[in-house]
């Protein structure tokens, strides 16, 4: 390190470096980190060809009891990738180092591989009378931030960026830089790499037909460096769900039919690019009944419900194609007589979907005890009794034939109200 030309502004004295060794306790090191902070292991920069300016930041790391100052030189691989990033301004806010009267070279200045020039030399500000005070040991130390601007012709996907050589940094063992020993240098090495990135840009269609009688999927497709990362923004119709990590739009069988609109987002660290999408669903799903067979029932005049469903979700039909056994009405099935009963369930479907077959089912209807007959009146004649009487309340399931009236030992027979029985001795109960 020239410390003739970090200290001159301090000191008219020219110091040599001759050669002395870095005490064995002074352990300096370098790095590069994105961005305007020091952060260790983030020494690579995304750029954009042609785009703006991004930053970098040269950091130390020092075990060192004193630190004078540093020369930071930065060079590109090789000759071929001459000329490809310029730096256009040094920062040095934040750093020990603020000399204004230190050296740094003409900007903009291109990176290139030698001739060597200096590009940043810097020293501590802080005076003891006519020395200057070092800056103490510390880790990750900011010696300065470098605006770079990358050329259109940058377009490899990657570079790497080095400290020159001459870099070093002044490393004194006393508490005046220079006073009784003179500054040792300490080598800087230390690179990053500057990585080409490019917006996200869309290679998939903008729209996409999905029949509502099957399962379908559509792939959305983005390029980008780095790999952008896809998100949906807006909704979808039910049946319809995007797996971002794969790209894929898929639906299940059914959707509802329309044209539906909503977008994609692609981003990989910039602003993000979004894509406006059509999804159109046409067609008509299949469909089927589900109509578990009802049992077979003893005769009631209480109605009882059965069910049937459609695997579409839409309302199923239920009708009696015994209308003289059994009725069905919203549902619930009423007996009218002994005998088989028939029901036939059917859903038509709509625009969305086809009519489904047709599902019969048939329980039996088995007969009970009818309910007795209500003797309403008895009207005495002439050794007989005319019986009148309101039929029973329950058939028990098919129609009664006969009913018998009797007094005391004599008993008749008819079909309706009201019944004779003769034979009755005269007389007064």
């Amino acid at each position: 390190m020239n410390l003739a030309r970090t200290l001159r502004a301090f000191t008219a004295l020219v110091f040599l470096s001759i050669g002395f060794a870095l005490p064995s306790h002074a352990a300096v090191s370098a790095y590069f980190s994105a961005g305007s902070s020091c952060i260790p292991m983030n020494n690579t920069v995304s750029y954009v060809p042609g785009g703006a300016p991004v930053t970098v930041s040269l950091c130390m790391d020092s075990t060192a009891t004193l630190t004078c100052g540093y020369t930071a030189v930065l060079e590109a691989a090789n000759s071929g990738e001459n000329g490809k990033f310029t730096i256009t301004a040094v920062s040095r806010t934040g750093s020990p180092f603020q000399d204004l009267n230190s050296e740094v070279a003409q900007l903009p200045l291109s990176i290139a591989t030698g001739p060597v020039t200096i590009a940043d030399l810097g020293a501590t500000v802080s005076l003891v009378g006519n020395q200057i005070t070092p800056a103490a040991g510390a880790a990750n130390l900011l010696l300065a931030t470098y605006t770079v601007s990358p050329a259109a012709s940058a377009t490899n996907a990657s570079y790497v960026v080095s400290l020159n050589s001459v870099s070093a940094a002044a490393v004194d063992a006393d508490t005046k830089c220079g006073a009784d020993i003179i500054p040792t240098d300490a080598p800087l090495t230390a690179s990053f790499t500057m990585s080409r990135s490019a917006a996200p840009a869309f290679t998939s269609a903008n729209a996409t037909t999905f029949s509502n009688a099957s399962t379908n999927s559509f792939t959305v497709t983005a390029v980008g460096i780095p790999t952008p990362t896809l998100s949906l923004v807006g909704s979808t119709p039910s049946g319809v769900s995007f797996n971002a990590g794969t790209g894929v739009l898929s639906s299940i069988a059914g959707v509802a039919n329309g044209v539906y609109t909503f977008s994609f987002s692609a981003t990989n660290g910039g602003a993000p690019v979004t894509q406006p999408f059509t999804l159109t669903v046409g067609g008509q799903a299949s469909q089927t009944i589900n109509f578990p067979p009802p049992a077979s029932q003893s005769f009631s005049s209480t109605p009882f419900p059965i069910t049937a469903t459609a695997t579409s979700g839409l309302p199923v039909t239920l009708t009696s194609q015994s209308l003289n056994i059994c009725t069905v009405l919203n549902g619930n099935v009423t007996m009218q007589a002994l005998g088989q009963c028939t029901i036939v369930a059917t859903q038509l479907g709509n625009a969305n979907f086809s009519a489904a077959a047709a599902v019969s089912r048939s329980f039996g209807i088995t007969g009970t005890v009818p309910g007795a007959p209500v003797i309403v009146s008895a009207t005495p004649g002439d050794a007989s009794a005319v019986i009148n009487f309101s039929a029973p309340s329950t058939t028990g399931g098919s129609p009664i034939a006969s009913y018998t009236a009797t007094c005391g030992a004599s008993s008749a027979t008819g079909t309706s109200s009201p019944i004779t029985v003769s034979g009755l001795n005269n007389g007064t109960l």
